[in-house]
């Protein structure tokens, strides 16, 4: 039991860094090469206290896998990060980034539409991108080695119950006249949401084929000191 309850912390910490790390990198790669901020503050904001605490909270309610004491015992000097997160963390990370920066600036809009308008429509695009991409990879970061169908999709039903209440919370965000006021955002259409649904499905196919091939690799300094 105080290895699932330290796996829950583990996974926590690395699901909350992760999204943090991913947005950090995405306003720094566009401000450097767009010369445009792709959120504004009250969306980031709002990933951050709202979205991610409703993942972050039922991700910590995770079931333990039943292989707990397969592992080896860690050595007390191994704390909730160690160098494998890291390395799994920022690669992801910056996958994430670079799709998420790509669509801001690439993201087909209708001819015609006002230059406002049409830098809003790719910030409601790039801000709804990284909401459904902790929606889509918090699956994975119940794990570091198990794949989402081995572990139960499922599973953790407060987790599935979580994630219709935010996804529904970030398409009022989009579609009220009121809140596109208060969060910067406009109304997309269904191809707008395919193009913000690409990074979380970029991220959760090269997560699912890691894990398949080769689920030791961000093992590293997990139980013993790197």
């Amino acid at each position: 039991e105080g290895r699932v309850v330290f796996n829950r912390l583990r996974n926590v910490v690395f699901f909350l860094l992760f999204t943090c790390v991913t947005e950090l990198l995405t306003i720094l790669l566009n401000l450097i090469f767009f010369k445009q901020a792709p959120f504004e503050p009250i969306q980031v904001l709002w990933i951050n206290l709202v979205t991610g605490a409703l993942a972050a909270i039922p991700l910590g309610l995770e079931p333990g896998t039943g292989h707990e004491l397969e592992y080896p015992p860690r050595d007390p000097r191994v704390g909730l990060l160690y160098l494998g997160m890291i390395l799994r963390l920022c690669s992801y990370a910056i996958i994430a980034s670079l799709v998420i920066s790509w669509i801001f600036y690439y993201v087909p809009l209708p001819a015609g539409v006002d230059t406002v308008i049409a830098h809003k429509v790719r910030q409601t695009v790039a801000f709804t991108s990284v909401v459904l991409l902790e929606w889509i990879f918090v699956f994975h970061a119940r794990s570091v080695d198990f794949g989402v169908l081995k572990l139960g999709l499922f599973r953790n039903k407060s987790l599935v119950y979580s994630m219709f209440i935010g996804i529904g919370l970030q398409m009022l965000v989009i579609y009220l006249p009121w809140a596109n006021t208060i969060f910067h955002t406009h109304p997309l259409t269904y191809l707008e949401l395919l193009w913000a649904l690409l990074p979380g499905g970029v991220v959760f196919v090269i997560e699912s084929v890691r894990k398949s091939v080769a689920p030791n690799l961000f093992a590293k300094g997990q139980w013993t000191k790197a």
